[in-house]
């Protein structure tokens, strides 16, 4: 039988969905926007998902006398998800809470550290499914690009974009609403010849105007730019520093502007609600990441704890064309 826990869930500093998506972007993190996360109260289910051969097959609507209309046959397949749990804790010892309180809220740092390897371990898992020459394989999928966008003089990645942005409505019939790339390709986009030529016009040089100016180009939405640093060396060795999305590549997709399951997009994080926090006190939101601490008397100490519950899943391949060699 399970025991009732002893961890007091921090209210103040768990984050609701809203929230974690604030925080994400504030660290330059991109995963939920990639694949938008949708709260389930269930840790694994199955669900229905529409085949795209489904969803496009050409129909005969019209009516002939002393005869009925044509009906639907439309099926709709299954697909399913499971969640796993994921979290770290940051622990805090009383005498160094107590030597440095005139400097620092320990408390207040421990916390931040354990949210941050959370959210880090996310948006790792996102990049990781999205920029995956596995899953994008062949010519419908994915694109080596003829001259890499670092060749400022010759490069014509709008052109780029825009032939893959083709393969993507004609593979899963929705048109891409998203470029997902990381800032330095971003940088070298923007320092294409073909590319500032079509921009000189523009009177407002900021980075909101380019982004929105550059994404009207490509027949785009949004370009999506991830800043994320990761260090993938092992502790105690000097740092190995690495763009989280890595270079060379970049997705264009149709990724999801809504939360029903049966929408075709590239793909989604499933939140599953822990069933003892469904909420933070009085407001009925459910949480993102929860924030907990617990005494541990053998260490005088106190642990606090971030975690969540969640899935990484790409639910349309067609739905995205990966560009690589950019």
């Amino acid at each position: 039988m399970a025991q009732p826990s002893s961890a007091l869930t921090r209210w103040d500093a768990s984050l609701n969905t809203h929230e974690f998506d604030l925080e994400m972007n504030r660290r330059g993190f991109i995963g939920p926007r990639v694949l938008r996360p949708r709260v389930v109260g269930s840790q694994s289910a199955t669900y229905g998902k529409v085949s795209v051969a489904e969803l496009l097959r050409s129909q005969d609507t019209a009516r002939r006398a002393r005869s009925g209309y044509g009906r639907d046959t439309f099926e709709s397949g299954t697909t399913n998800y499971a969640t796993a749990e994921y979290g770290w804790e940051c622990p805090l010892d009383d005498r160094e809470k107590r030597v440095y309180r005139d400097l620092v809220d320990q408390e207040q740092v421990s916390m931040m550290r354990a949210l941050s390897i959370v959210c880090d371990h996310y948006e790792r898992d996102v990049a990781d499914a999205v920029f995956n020459t596995t899953t994008w394989n062949g010519a419908s999928l994915t694109t080596a690009v003829s001259t890499p966008w670092a060749t400022h003089a010759s490069a014509t990645p709008i052109a780029d974009v825009i032939a893959a942005a083709d393969k993507v409505a004609l593979n899963c019939g929705q048109q891409p609403n998203a470029l997902i790339l990381n800032w330095r390709e971003y940088m070298n986009m923007l320092q294409c010849a073909s590319v500032k030529s079509m921009l000189a016009t523009s009177k407002d040089q900021s980075l909101a105007n380019l982004a929105a100016a550059v994404a009207a180009l490509c027949g785009l939405e949004q370009i999506i730019v991830a800043n994320g640093i990761k260090n993938t060396a092992n502790a105690k060795q000097t740092a190995s520093l690495s763009r989280i999305w890595g270079d060379n590549y970049a997705m264009v997709a149709k990724i999801a502007t809504s939360d029903d399951p049966k929408e075709i997009c590239l793909g989604r994080t499933w939140m599953f609600s822990d069933e003892n926090a469904p909420g933070a006190a009085g407001d009925g939101s459910t949480l993102a990441v929860i924030m907990e601490e617990y005494r541990e008397e053998s260490t005088r100490g106190t642990i606090y704890r971030a975690r969540n519950d969640r899935a990484v899943q790409v639910l349309y391949a067609e739905a995205g064309h990966l560009l690589t060699s950019v």
